[in-house]
């Protein structure tokens, strides 16, 4: 079961983003997030687009 009690911050994308422009938006919204929902665990789910599977990003999220 699949439960949306909550959505974390959002952030406006006007254009077409690239890997270094996806980090930045989870650097900037991510970690916030879940700090602000008070969370101890959580799923963060993607695509396999290029962007999400790119070594800057699967870098960064390993951190």
């Amino acid at each position: 079961m699949y439960v949306i009690s909550n959505l974390g911050r959002l952030a406006s994308i006007d254009t077409t983003i690239a890997r270094f422009q996806f980090v930045s938006i989870l650097t900037n919204n991510l970690e916030s997030s879940v700090r602000n929902f008070s969370l101890e665990e959580y799923i963060f789910q993607q695509d396999i687009d290029s962007k999400y599977t790119s070594k800057v990003t699967v870098e960064f999220l390993k951190e």
